[in-house]
């Protein structure tokens, strides 16, 4: 792999990685969370919450 394709794919790499980011980030504020989640929450914690919540909903 070249030096330009290598690094055309960790920027094309890095920018999905920053939307999931966000997407979980707004996720995060969309749910309830505990009062035992006093900081901000990982990214399992704010998938296993959602998943629970959307259980919960239905």
């Amino acid at each position: 792999m070249g030096v330009d394709k290598k690094n055309s794919h960790s920027e094309t790499e890095k920018r999905r990685r920053d939307k999931i980011n966000q997407h979980i980030n707004d996720l995060s504020t969309l749910i309830p969370l505990p009062p035992s989640v006093d900081k901000k929450p990982d990214k399992l914690t704010v998938l296993r919450f959602a998943v629970e919540h959307m259980k919960a909903l239905q």
